[in-house]
């Protein structure tokens, strides 16, 4: 004969549990508990797995430290894995710390073809935005967790990467290069919809706004501007965070803030530096009085103010030509005046030595060896006479001369004294004092210029390397021909 069975119960009362006995769950009393004046009483426990947690995988993870803490951008953590394991994409390099392959694994949420691009990001493409290892680490520690919360950061991340992806040859697919436009449009839908919403805006969108600058730089996405436009963007959004000024001189190298204000400022330059100059002609206030070589953009703090004033002066000589028939001499005069101001400042600086004090940021002084603090020194260098140029060229105005040439050889010079390399290295800084350099090369020096830019493409593979070349060699060509009178006359086209 068959035993009758019936469907298990675990939500009997408290008494006919422990008594093992069969009960009818009627409520507030059950009938086994009415027949025997027993007090009757219903409790719940959850159950999370059937093993207590010391036993559990979990559990083993912690007390073997496989796992580490990872703090994100609103106090909140996560667990990644700490076991190392190289990845596929590069045979000299692994991830920073504990954003390794096991940390990328750890995405559940995340798409195979996604994943893919985090970590070609973390190996790779963070390799050719950070000057130094330290700057590598901080990007990849403040980024990616920040990422893991915001999902518009995510996109700008993949879109980044998935665009250095294509540019280092890595892939031509036309599939590629539509999933990384669609990643690039998903992280602009995010970051207006983040940017317009009530809440307070966050940092995350901040760097999101930088990323988007970085990536459509770099893959020379230039037609319309549109870098400049994600830079508008990235200004409102700094007014709107209102940090305090000199946070460039905080000695807390690993601070989020102080890396997104370090990158803040390097597009910024770029933007001065450019015929249209900076969106509404106001710079930001993120340096304070001191003076040092700054590790994330590679030159002094007192450069990079002079830079800035000559990216505005270049501009307001722009503005006194377009509108010469209404001003007085006296306006060209003051220009002149400040140009040989700015020329004066610079030159001081040359004469300046790095021995007379300490010439980089206390929390990187004791990181740097001595053959990168001079990989540094020469890049601020370089930048020093990409000043001089401009203040000749956009400022005053005047045709090529003997001192201009020879800053365009010393630039040219100093390219070649620097060790090339496929990031974590001033190497990356090295296209604009290259193409001002280009653009007043003598004849016997453009060979050396093509070589140059084309080494700096080789080594780092971005495709807007290639677009400075081909501007340089259309500028040479109606130079040549009597039609231009300097690269501006190129780059207004």
């Amino acid at each position: 004969m068959q035993r009758k069975t019936g469907k298990r119960s675990f939500t009997g009362c408290d008494q006919c549990k422990r008594r093992h006995q069969k009960c009818d769950e009627a409520k507030p009393t059950c009938t086994r508990c009415i027949s025997t004046g027993a007090r009757c009483s219903y409790s719940y426990k959850l159950s999370w797995g059937g093993r207590e947690f010391d036993k559990s995988c979990f559990g083993i993870c912690l007390q073997k430290n496989k796992v580490s803490k990872i703090r994100t951008g609103t106090g909140s953590f996560i667990y990644a894995a700490t076991r190392d394991r190289r990845s596929p994409y590069s045979s000299e390099f692994s991830m920073p710390g504990a954003l390794n392959s096991e940390f990328v694994g750890t995405l559940s949420n995340m798409t195979p073809t996604h994943r893919s691009l985090l970590e070609f990001f973390l190996c790779e493409t963070s390799r050719i935005i950070s000057c130094h290892q330290g700057v590598w680490d901080n990007l990849c520690r403040t980024m990616i967790p920040m990422a893991m919360e915001y999902p518009y950061l995510m996109s700008a991340v993949l879109a980044l990467s998935g665009n250095y992806y294509i540019s280092s040859g890595a892939s031509s697919s036309h599939t590629d290069a539509t999933l990384t436009a669609q990643l690039r449009n998903s992280s602009i839908a995010g970051l207006r919809s983040a940017f317009n919403a009530s809440t307070p805006v966050t940092e995350a969108v901040l760097a999101t706004a930088m990323l988007l600058c970085l990536s459509d730089i770099h893959s020379g996405i230039d037609a319309t501007s549109s870098w400049r436009i994600h830079f508008q963007g990235a200004q409102a959004i700094m007014a709107t965070l209102g940090h305090s000024a000199a946070i460039l001189e905080s000695e807390n190298q690993d601070s989020s803030w102080r890396l997104l204000a370090q990158m803040y400022t390097s597009i910024e330059l770029i933007a001065s530096l450019t015929v249209k100059g900076l969106p509404n002609g106001q710079r930001s206030k993120l340096a304070g009085d001191g003076n040092f070589i700054d590790e994330y953009f590679g030159i002094s703090m007192e450069l990079l103010d002079t830079l800035y004033a000559i990216g505005a002066a270049a501009s307001e000589r722009r503005r006194i030509d377009r509108d010469a028939d209404r001003l007085t001499m006296q306006s060209y005069k003051d220009l002149l005046q400040q140009a040989d101001s700015l020329e004066q400042t610079v030159r001081s600086m040359m004469a300046w030595s790095p021995l007379a004090s300490t010439p980089f940021h206390p929390c990187m002084e004791n990181r740097l060896s001595p053959e990168e603090k001079q990989q540094y020194l020469l890049c601020n260098e370089a930048y020093q006479h990409t000043a001089l140029i401009n203040i000749h060229r956009r400022i005053r105005s005047l045709p090529g001369s003997r001192d201009i040439l020879a800053s365009a050889q010393r630039i040219l010079d100093i390219a070649g004294q620097m060790e090339p390399t496929s990031g974590l290295s001033p190497w990356l800084l090295m296209a604009t004092p290259l193409f001002t350099a280009g653009s007043e090369a003598s004849l016997s020096d453009r060979d050396r210029t093509r070589s140059l830019l084309g080494k700096l493409h080789d080594t780092i593979r971005i495709t807007n390397y290639q677009s400075l070349l081909a501007l340089l060699e259309i500028y040479w060509e109606k130079s040549d021909e009597g039609c231009v009178q300097n690269i501006e006359s190129i780059l207004g086209m």
